[in-house]
């Protein structure tokens, strides 16, 4: 992991596909990545200089691309970038838990009163 987190930029060296997790971990570790215009890869993240695609069939496009991730980084140290993505997301995972207990919360209330009231109904009309 080390090797990889010390690396300027990690070219993914696929010809088709949809997701990476040498992305994710690329991204995780504040690594740009530089990636084929094919599949869903630009997609991943819409970070400035998070990830950046290049014509597969192309060295010029390839070329161009490296040239453009590097310098995009700036001067912001790599664990200023790691940071700033790890608070990302932990927001992101702590909206996504507080959405989910709204909706068990929601599922829970409205199976509570559809027993109630099953129960009242079954009471009202049970014989004496």
């Amino acid at each position: 992991m080390r090797s990889l987190a010390a690396l300027d930029a990690y070219m993914l060296p696929y010809r088709h596909g949809t997701h990476s997790g040498w992305l994710e971990l690329c991204y995780e570790l504040g690594v740009p990545v530089v990636a084929p215009m094919i599949g869903h890869w630009l997609d991943q993240h819409d970070e400035p200089g998070a990830v950046a695609g290049f014509d597969p069939g192309s060295i010029e496009s390839l070329a161009a691309t490296i040239s453009q991730i590097l310098p995009h980084r700036g001067n912001i140290p790599r664990g200023a970038i790691k940071a700033q993505r790890r608070a990302r997301r932990n927001a992101e995972r702590a909206a996504i838990a507080t959405a989910h207990a709204h909706v068990y919360e929601s599922a829970l209330a409205a199976a509570a009163l559809a027993h109630i009231g099953a129960v009242r109904e079954a009471g009202a009309t049970a014989p004496t």
